[in-house]
């Protein structure tokens, strides 16, 4: 039986409505931080949140880091700066935050407090800076570098951090020159000796781009000085010392493994004094040969 009438199409038609999750807008380089606790809590648990979402959509990481990782981790870093500034507000903050995000901000900010004793505020109006390697490049150097000495590679990202910013700030001046020579004597020799400026190291020195001069400061007070001269095949560490008053506190530990630059992967060579070679024998330093030094005529006082 045929129906008598023209057939009919039945065409059934259905949307469907896709959800797909958008990344927030990543914070601008001036965007403001909040200072009351509880915003700044909330504020701080979002952007550790998408911070590390960005982080996970970073691939390859041997390539510079997206935009977003950069805003949210400089957002990041602002607002831990300015717990950092605040005994009070940050007591009040970390109280808000969860139980696993406070404990990890409580360890950065005494961490914090800690590494920024040892690095005073610049002085300096105008600072130089340059890129810095890529994230996977400098995990790789850590690593390496704690496999060979020993030291965590969380320790030794730490100082170059607190140092150089992972290699973007690239300042000095004749002043920190003259302060470098002066606690290097005060090290070498008493806490009571002196040198004129300039003595030792003329501000020339700066010119060389292969030298790279530490000073360790603790609460403003140089206490520490080391150096590292880096060559195509290696990286001589030189005049590693500590005052009288701050040893036996790591601060060698901390100035020896700056002066070796472990991002550049290159073995450090040193001579050391008979008081130093425990330190850096427990960094895995190993003897390799004998370090004889001449003179016709030394230098008053200076015994080589």
């Amino acid at each position: 039986m045929k129906w008598p009438g023209p057939r009919l199409a039945l065409v059934v038609s259905t949307s469907v409505l896709l959800l797909v999750p958008v990344a927030a807008a990543a914070p601008a380089p001036n965007e403001p931080v909040p200072r009351d606790p509880a915003a700044l809590a909330r504020m701080l648990e979002t952007t550790t949140n998408q911070l590390g979402a960005a982080i996970d959509r970073w691939h390859p990481k041997s390539v510079p880091a997206p935009d977003d990782v950069v805003l949210l981790a400089l957002y990041q870093q602002r607002i831990y700066r300015a717990l950092g500034a605040n005994a009070k507000l940050s007591r009040t903050t970390i109280r808000l935050l969860p139980r696993g995000l406070a404990a990890v901000a409580a360890d950065l900010l005494a961490a914090h407090r800690e590494l920024y004793r040892l690095t005073p505020p610049l002085t300096t109006h105008k600072i130089k800076v340059g890129p810095a390697l890529p994230a996977s490049a400098l995990l790789s150097a850590y690593r390496e570098a704690q496999r060979r000495f020993k030291v965590p590679w969380e320790v030794l990202a730490a100082v170059n951090f607190v140092e150089s910013k992972f290699g973007k700030l690239r300042n000095a001046s004749a002043a920190e020159v003259a302060e470098f020579e002066s606690v290097s004597v005060r090290g070498f020799e008493n806490e009571g000796a002196t040198i004129a400026s300039g003595a030792i190291h003329p501000p020339s020195i700066l010119g060389d781009p292969r030298m790279e001069m530490f000073l360790g400061r603790v609460d403003g007070r140089p206490v520490g000085a080391a150096m590292g001269y880096r060559t195509d095949d290696a990286i001589g560490v030189f005049g590693v010392t500590v005052v009288a008053s701050a040893r036996r506190r790591g601060y060698g530990t901390v100035l020896t493994c700056a002066a070796m630059s472990p991002e550049s992967r290159l073995p450090s060579v040193l001579a050391p004094s008979p008081e130093g070679a425990p330190l850096y024998a427990k960094l895995s330093f190993a003897r390799v040969g004998d370090l004889s030094i001449r003179s016709e005529s030394p230098t008053p006082g200076l015994d080589l």
